[in-house]
């Protein structure tokens, strides 16, 4: 991941750098209208001082709550940018993954995963369109049938799917299905995704909110 890192480190700088902005240009202003209070503070009469005083005041924090907010708000925006830049990347290696040697292998494990889900004696499995793969009905019908210790008659698909990679199994009666295909694993286990970055990324296992 050392394109995630690069990202890592370019939105933390700036980050940093706006934050550290925001706040010094909170501490300006605060002077600035202490010294223009102060000055008028002095030509006003005294017993109305005390009511311009607190309004100076008032004032003031509002503008530092203002600016701690927008620090916080650009702090939120640049780690949800980082956190999709690391869903772009898992999405991209998980594509590549389909050109290499072991793509047998992951789709016989997603195939097994939604089969167990679906406990059916008889499968249909869809593969995206154009996909190369040397998985025959005859070889998937006995791993799942050892895998889950019943028999299963599974048969490969002259039907397509529109993914990246990955399966659909559905049952022969077409009643039910599992979509298990990288797009739609990655639709369902967002939020657990999501969270796993936060913990790996930040420390963190819940999204902050404002």
């Amino acid at each position: 991941m050392n394109g995630v890192s690069a990202i890592i480190k370019t939105i933390e700088s700036k980050t940093s750098d706006r934050i550290e902005k925001i706040l010094n240009g909170a501490k300006e202003y605060r002077e600035r209208y202490l010294e223009e209070a102060r000055h008028q503070a002095a030509l006003i009469k005294a017993e109305n001082y005390d009511t311009t005083k607190a309004g100076t005041e008032s004032e003031i924090k509002k503008y530092e709550a203002s600016s701690r907010l927008r620090a916080r708000l650009e702090v939120l925006q640049a780690r949800e940018r980082l956190l999709q830049a690391v869903l772009d990347d898992v999405s991209q290696r998980l594509e590549e993954s389909v050109t290499k040697n072991e793509y047998d292998k992951i789709l016989m494990r997603l195939i097994e995963d939604a089969a167990k889900t679906l406990n059916a004696a008889g499968l249909d499995v869809l593969l995206p369109r154009k996909q190369k793969t040397g998985l025959t009905d005859k070889r998937v019908s006995k791993h799942l049938s050892n895998s889950l210790e019943q028999k299963v008659e599974a048969k490969i698909s002259d039907e397509s799917v529109r993914a990246t990679g990955g399966v659909i199994v559905r049952t022969a009666d077409r009643e039910r299905m599992v979509d298990n295909t990288y797009e739609g694993r990655i639709r369902r286990f967002e939020d657990d995704i999501r969270i796993e970055i936060l913990r790996v990324l930040f420390g963190e296992d819940q999204p902050e909110t404002l």
